[in-house]
């Protein structure tokens, strides 16, 4: 006789409690305890022994799967050598393709022996600045250096920030005393980008630096105003002609230029500054 019916002729069925996973249903003393002894469980005994069973079985084949990638863990060969590592073009044509939205990387390198961050001779700032370069050009945005932090061994990690990022901003010089000869002037925009970039250096394995660079949106770039070395060289031997000769010589030569015509007539000044204070020492 089926034990659903053995017991509805004993006991009422609202003292029956039902299996929470088959269809049993029966007096709650025929239910087994918890590990506690303090209350029952909701499923019977035999649901309760075939789950018993799968977790048993469950945590062996765990620790037979842990026990085994422990064992190739050990077996394998220790290696600096990073598998995940990407080459400089590979890395370039992500940048290239984060440069109008946000980007968060971190990347080891495998550099090419001839790029300029993998020289040893250099130091680690020199060689980490010029992957800083490279990266600029991939971007269009420029870093600042932060720090240097000394890490284990012949690592140094070195931190940049995007130069239009806010809070990085130093509170302007006034050149001028008089304030009716202080004149208004276009600071560089800031973003609330956290643009950030860290590089990881080390010495003891020279073509894999690490790149971590985070930016979380597109500003407008950074533009370099300041004049190249040729058009410095050019003011300096070129002075006789003054500032505003200069500024329209300077316009034919250079057309692309993004200078302004103040920086003309600020190093046209300090060139004649430099022969005045030259003359006047002899």
């Amino acid at each position: 006789m089926n034990r659903d019916l053995a017991f509805s002729s004993a006991i009422g069925s609202s003292d029956l409690i039902k299996c929470k996973n088959c269809s049993f249903r029966g007096p709650q003393m025929d239910y087994p305890l918890k590990v506690n002894g303090l209350d029952y469980v909701k499923t019977c005994c035999d649901c309760t022994k075939k789950a018993v069973e799968h977790n048993a079985k469950s945590r062996a084949r765990k620790k037979e799967k842990e026990g085994t990638h422990a064992l190739q863990l050990a077996k394998k060969p220790s290696s600096t050598k990073h598998s995940d590592a990407l080459p400089w073009p590979t890395l370039a044509r992500k940048l290239a393709r984060a440069r109008n939205g946000a980007c968060d990387l971190d990347v080891f390198l495998d550099l090419d022996p001839s790029h300029p961050t993998a020289d040893v001779a250099k130091t680690q700032n020199e060689r980490a600045a010029a992957l800083v370069m490279d990266i600029r050009r991939e971007t269009s945005y420029s870093f600042n250096y932060q720090e240097k932090m000394q890490l284990a061994g012949q690592a140094s990690s070195i931190e940049y920030y995007c130069a239009q990022r806010n809070g990085t901003q130093t509170k302007p010089k006034i050149y001028a005393e008089d304030p009716d000869f202080q004149r208004d002037r276009d600071y560089m925009s800031r973003f609330t980008c956290g643009g950030s970039l860290r590089i990881t250096i080390n010495d003891a394995e020279p073509l894999r630096p690490r790149v971590e660079i985070v930016h979380k949106n597109h500003h407008i770039p950074w533009v370099d105003i300041s004049p190249s070395e040729g058009i410095k060289a050019y003011i300096i031997e070129n002075k006789v002609l003054g500032p505003a000769r200069l500024w329209k010589e300077i316009q034919r030569k250079w057309p692309e230029t993004e200078m302004e015509e103040a920086q003309v007539y600020n190093h046209w000044g300090k060139a004649s500054e430099a022969i005045g204070s030259w003359m006047g020492t002899r």
